[in-house]
């Protein structure tokens, strides 16, 4: 099982087996504002850490104007992603690097939820919504790496 990390309070985690198949999706477990370590463990524990072949992790990076408070909000959940995954193989990857591999134009939100209903019509319902890009960009940063195996 492959698991795809898009971090952060409204990020999501993507499960995919090797053929791609996208198993399931689950947006990142907060509570009071942070990510939540134990129910983010919980969804790690139940896939079993033996069957994660590789965690796949968008690289936290500070962005431009972001507030000192958020900064720190965001970075936390880095790192209780890294945390929590410590016991797989982990690769760590940049939004530009891999969005610009599928193809996916900079900040276009509604371009990763079409392309993630294209490449999963049958789990179109899990990105239905507008808020629903960051599941879109966990499945397919998962993708990314079954096709780029880096």
């Amino acid at each position: 099982m492959i698991l795809a990390i898009d971090p952060g309070n409204t990020g999501a985690i993507a499960e995919l087996t090797p053929d791609g198949a996208l198993h399931a999706i689950h947006d990142m477990p907060v509570v009071d504002g942070y990510v939540n370590a134990p129910l983010l463990d919980n969804i790690v524990g139940d896939l079993g850490i033996d069957s994660i072949d590789r965690v796949v992790l968008e690289q936290a990076r500070s962005m431009p104007k972001q507030g000192v408070a958020s900064t720190f909000k965001f970075g936390c959940g880095y790192g209780v992603v890294l945390g929590v995954c410590a016991r797989t193989p982990i690769t760590i990857v940049t939004a530009s690097e891999w969005k610009k591999a599928m193809r996916l134009a900079g900040h276009d939100k509604d371009a990763a939820r079409q392309r993630a209903i294209a490449e999963w019509p049958h789990r179109a319902e899990w990105f239905a919504r507008k808020k629903d890009h960051n599941r879109a960009e966990a499945a397919l940063l998962g993708l990314w790496w079954l096709e780029h195996r880096v």
